[in-house]
């Protein structure tokens, strides 16, 4: 199934799983779709959809709205797992509370198995509250993830460990052209591109200036 051509306005408001547009996508397509309503929750809240996931693809899609929440919080979708994100970004404030079991991402919170994200930017600053996995693109990048191509210039404060200007943990994922100007704060594991780098992951063509 297809979405297309959507603007959301207003607010959206609930407990688990929401979406400034949708919930849970699956094996669906969005394209050019624009959300500028406030979204809240408790866990797993994108300013876009929830999760994404089975070949589900978010194209031109901006998220213009603040976004917050508790756990896996993030500007576009939280969750996004054998999937495609392109040329979509976030605008909105990202606020996540206190909460150690978080992760938080200007465009993507947790992004695994496969998901490929290309052509995506945040501006928006991102408050992280006490989460371990905050990036100004995404808070986690995990699993065969692949990113080409991202842009941050939101600033990015608190956060307790593995936060960086691009991603706050990288594993087994590639990055291929990623620029950071958003400041980062100092804490346990954080960088300017990847808070915290594992051996299996793979960076090049990276660059900040902050």
């Amino acid at each position: 199934s297809k979405v297309e051509n959507v603007v959301v306005a207003g607010s959206v408001q609930g407990n688990a799983s929401i979406g400034g547009v949708a919930a849970n996508v699956i094996s669906s397509t969005l394209t050019n779709v624009t959300n500028t309503a406030a979204v809240s929750g408790k866990t797993t809240i994108g300013g876009i959809v929830s999760t994404l996931s089975m070949n589900g693809v978010l194209e031109k899609c901006v998220n213009k709205g603040a976004v917050s929440g508790q756990q896996d919080v993030a500007g576009v979708v939280s969750k996004a797992s054998k999937t495609e994100v392109k040329q979509s970004g976030n605008e909105g404030i990202v606020t996540a509370e206190d909460n150690t079991m978080s992760s938080v991402g200007g465009v993507v919170a947790v992004a695994s198995n496969s998901a490929v994200l290309s052509q995506v930017y945040n501006s928006g600053a991102i408050n992280a509250g006490s989460a371990i996995g905050v990036g100004g693109i995404a808070g986690k990048f995990i699993t065969k993830a692949a990113m080409t191509n991202a842009f941050n210039q939101g600033q990015i404060t608190a956060g307790t460990a593995s936060v960086g200007g691009i991603i706050g943990k990288a594993e087994d994922c590639s990055i291929t052209g990623a620029y950071n100007a958003g400041v980062v704060p100092k804490t346990d594991r954080s960088a300017s591109i990847a808070g915290e780098k594992l051996s299996s992951s793979v960076m090049t063509g990276v660059f900040y200036d902050v």
